[in-house]
């Protein structure tokens, strides 16, 4: 009798196994809209797998499609993400575990700067120029605290606010975490001689500073020491 009902299980796992395999994606991610930034982004041609398939999304006037595919690294259940459109290109894994909370690693970014900011049409400015990065991690655990550690590269360009405009050089974006969910983030130039900003990540706190070097970059400072802090923001979540 033990031995049949062990087979009676494993057949059991093998159906919900099959089933789950088999599964067309559109039973689970049926087409929505979801609001990103305030604004409806809108899912819609679901296609493929459960496990392997397929989206279309709009925003704005923005388009693109999301692909996906579920396997193992480092013997975890990984899904393998590719998001294209015309002003965007992303690409890398994310996985999400009980004691790990949510992560996305070798994250691959590619975004024009310049179309975001006119989709997003901010009151207070906006840029052109493109965004290159690589992020090593982006872990969120289970009570929202955040670990961050890759490059942003900003190819330089205009930046505009309601008073006025500047043109800026190359800029990086530097995240590193000497430690499990702890963050030091910095703005500076690619040669890391001149920082303009700096601030961390820590568990569910953010603190940032703006030097006045930032300030001078963009026309408005008269003087003071470059180093002096003009600016300081801190918040919790």
């Amino acid at each position: 009798m033990a031995r049949a009902w062990r087979w009676l299980v494993v057949f059991l796992v093998a159906v919900a196994v099959y089933a789950v395999a088999t599964m067309p994606a559109r039973v689970v991610l049926s087409e929505e809209t979801l609001n990103v930034a305030g604004e409806p982004i809108t899912l819609s041609q679901v296609s493929g797998r459960l496990l392997s398939g397929a989206l279309a999304w709009r925003w704005r006037h923005m388009q693109g499609t999301l692909r996906w595919k579920l396997g193992v690294r480092a013997l975890v259940p990984t899904v393998k993400v590719h998001v294209q459109g015309e002003a965007l290109q992303a690409r890398g894994y994310v996985s999400a575990l009980p004691w790990r909370g949510v992560q996305v690693k070798q994250l691959e970014v590619e975004a024009d700067v310049g179309a975001f900011s006119e989709a997003l049409a901010l009151s207070v400015g906006g840029a052109d120029g493109t965004l290159q990065g690589h992020l090593d991690q982006l872990r969120i655990t289970s009570d929202k605290a955040v670990e961050l550690e890759g490059v942003v590269n900003y190819s330089g360009g205009r930046i505009h606010w309601t008073q006025g405009s500047a043109t800026v050089g190359p800029l990086v974006l530097q995240a590193q975490s000497p430690s499990p969910l702890a963050s030091h983030l910095t703005l500076q130039t690619p040669s890391a001689s001149e920082v303009y900003m700096e601030g961390k990540l820590e568990g569910r706190s953010f603190e940032w500073r703006v030097y006045r070097r930032w300030v001078q970059l963009l026309g408005m400072s008269q003087g003071g020491s470059a180093s002096d802090t003009v600016f300081t923001l801190s918040d919790q979540w």
